[in-house]
């Protein structure tokens, strides 16, 4: 069988995942990072949250009850996005619930990008973001939506300048 390999978020090496013994939450929020340790305790490499789940053998998929609905920010911008108009909202259809540990994430028809953010609708309106509870508004969310693609333009370009592949 071949080996598989996911790309660090942070140097762009790649990892195999045969040395993966587990993975460990590292930032929370936005586009919340995981590393990847061995079976010694050893870092390899840290990853977003959208690489690992679908890599993990983990939690329970449970269907959603019909009207489950996500907001769906999304940036297909090639560069600095300064311009919340510059992101466009959706809604999505939640199908199940991914449960891990203690929190339930939202599993839609087709997964989520890097240039997306889920954030559930809730009946009174507001909106819930399964990483940061504070979130309360489409507007604030965007705000910090640009802030997390920022810091990964940031260190995209930053990699590139050090002469590291980015994809």
């Amino acid at each position: 069988m071949a080996a598989k390999f996911l790309q660090d978020h942070t140097t762009g090496n790649l990892i195999n995942l045969d040395k993966v013994a587990r993975f460990e939450q590292r930032q929370r929020g936005l586009g919340g990072l995981y590393a990847a340790v061995d079976a010694d305790g050893k870092e390899l490499g840290k990853f977003h949250d959208f690489d690992v789940f679908p890599l993990a053998d983990r939690g329970t998929v449970v269907p959603s009850r019909p009207g489950n609905r996500a907001v769906v920010l999304c940036d297909w911008s090639s560069g600095r996005l300064e311009n919340p108009d510059d992101i466009k909202v959706l809604e999505y259809d939640v199908v199940g619930w991914r449960i891990i540990d203690w929190m339930a994430y939202p599993v839609f028809i087709e997964e989520l990008t890097t240039h997306q953010r889920a954030l559930i609708k809730m009946p009174d309106g507001q909106l819930f973001d399964t990483d940061d509870l504070e979130i309360k508004t489409v507007e604030e969310a965007k705000d910090r939506f640009i802030q997390q693609r920022q810091r990964d333009f940031d260190s995209d370009a930053a990699r590139r300048a050090a002469g590291t592949k980015v994809n």
